[in-house]
């Protein structure tokens, strides 16, 4: 019942398996912090997010970052959030932050229960964003073939970040306001940073701290 929210995932792109061992270690040392109630935060917690990823195999070989019914990169396109909820903000905004924050979180909760998911890649996308829309720290797990770990994050959120990249010991912080992908660490920065943009005078935060964290190979 704690106020702030963490939200952890690995596997979007299904091939990349690094971050589920790492989950997988993770989670019994987050119940036994839950068992000294030491935790201030509430976690979620999706070490294979990409279930559909896992069952795609060509000739013999996993294919997990591509669906293979479209070619579309399972972390790319994913939805403009402000494009589907602005005329729900329009003129509703005030000078209290957390309000605003809510007032986002509640139209995208809305959006989302309203979709009728076509196909099950449609409906994958919608249960995570689901899950990681009201959340304060959304942290998505990637490895890359032969790099030194690395993680990718929105300008506005260093150098408050730059805390999680000293403790990973990432050689580098990647960060930009649009990539151009439609990725999903970007989905909620982007969402913020527009609604900021359309509503100046309103303290609107970036309320979600998040980011792509690539390990190694």
């Amino acid at each position: 019942d704690a106020a702030e929210k963490v939200y952890l995932q690995a596997a979007l792109h299904a091939d990349e398996q690094p971050g589920t061992m790492l989950l997988h270690h993770l989670l019994p040392m987050l119940h036994q912090a839950d068992e000294q109630e030491l935790l201030r935060a509430r976690f979620t917690v999706i070490p294979m997010a990409n279930p559909l990823g896992m069952a795609n195999l060509l000739h013999r070989a996993h294919a997990g970052r591509y669906d293979l019914n479209t070619g579309v990169n399972y972390n790319r396109q994913w939805p403009d959030l402000f494009a589907m909820i602005r005329s729900q903000l329009a003129g509703r905004l005030n000078d209290d932050e957390q309000f605003n924050v809510t007032l986002v979180r509640r139209a995208v909760g809305q959006w989302i229960d309203a979709q009728q998911p076509r196909n099950a890649a449609e409906q994958l996308r919608l249960f995570l964003l689901k899950e990681a829309h009201d959340a304060e720290f959304v942290l998505d797990l990637h490895c890359d073939s032969d790099s030194l770990l690395h993680i990718f994050t929105s300008p506005e959120l260093m150098p408050e970040l730059q805390d999680l990249a000293d403790w990973m010991g990432a050689a580098a912080v990647l960060t930009a306001a649009d990539s151009g992908g439609g990725s999903f660490d970007e989905v909620l920065p982007l969402l913020y940073r527009k609604v900021a943009q359309t509503n100046p005078g309103k303290p609107v935060p970036m309320a979600s701290a998040t980011a792509t964290l690539e390990y190694r190979g």
